[in-house]
C-alpha cells in the first residue's frame, strides 16, 4: 500500500497600485510538503519455488517514507513610466527546502505454512535500513527591459546552495543574459509587413 500528500498554501498580495498605470510590487508567498509512504508485504508459498525445501515459504516486507518542505517567496516589480515605449520588470525569488527519507527491509524463510510475515519467528535471511536528509536553498533575480517592444534584454542570476552538491562545492552559480531584437517592426520593413498580410 502506498499513499501520497501533497497540501499546499499560497498567499499572493499586491504592495503597490493594482493597474498598470501605477508602480507595481507584488508578493507571492507559497509554502507546500510533500509527504510520502510506501509499504509491501509479499511472501513466495514452497509449492512457487524450486529452492533448496528447507529454504522454502519466504516472506518479505518492506517501507519506505519521505517528507519534503519548501518555502519559496517571489517579489515582483513592475515600475510605470509616462513614456510608454518603456518597460522594466524585475523579478527577486528565495528558496528553502528541507526533506529526508528512510527505508527498511526484512526478508525471512522456513516460515510455517499460512504465516506471511516475516517476524514470526522465521530464520531472517537479511535486514536493511537506511536514513538520509537533504537541504537546498536559492536566491534568483531577474530582470527584463524593452524598448517599443523592439529590442528587449534579459539577465538572470541563480544562486544555489545544497547539501546534494560535494562538500567542497556546496554552492553553485548560473548567470544568464539574453536580448532579442524584433526587426520586423522596424520602420524599414514596412513593405515586407504589408506584403505578408497582403498574403495571408
Amino acid at each position: 500500500s502506498n499513499y501520497k500528500i501533497t497540501p499546499e498554501l499560497i498567499l499572493k498580495y499586491k504592495l503597490l497600485g493594482t493597474n498598470a498605470d501605477k508602480h507595481q510590487l507584488n508578493y507571492e508567498g507559497k509554502a507546500y510538503m510533500n509527504i510520502s509512504n510506501d509499504y509491501a508485504d509479499e511472501n513466495i508459498p514452497r509449492e512457487l519455488t524450486t529452492a533448496n525445501f528447507l529454504d522454502t515459504h519466504s516472506a518479505f516486507s518492506t517501507s519506505a517514507k519521505s517528507f519534503g518542505f519548501t518555502t519559496k517567496h517571489t517579489l515582483t516589480f513592475t515600475p510605470h513610466f509616462e513614456n510608454e515605449d518603456h518597460y522594466l520588470t524585475a523579478l527577486g525569488r528565495f528558496e528553502l527546502a528541507t526533506g529526508n527519507n528512510s527505508t527498511q527491509a526484512t526478508n525471512a524463510n522456513r516460515l510455517a505454512e499460512g504465516i506471511t510475515n516475516p517476524s514470526a519467528g522465521a530464520r531472517l535471511t537479511s535486514l536493511s535500513s537506511t536514513y538520509g536528509e537533504w537541504k537546498q536553498i536559492f536566491w534568483l533575480f531577474s530582470a527584463h527591459y524593452s524598448w517599443k517592444s523592439r529590442y528587449m534584454v534579459d539577465f538572470t542570476i541563480r544562486i544555489d546552495g545544497t547539501t546534494r552538491f560535494g562538500e567542497d562545492n556546496r554552492w553553485g552559480y548560473f548567470p544568464a543574459i539574453s536580448g532579442r531584437w524584433n526587426i520586423i517592426d522596424e520602420p524599414f520593413m514596412k513593405k515586407v509587413r504589408e506584403k505578408v498580410k497582403m498574403n495571408m
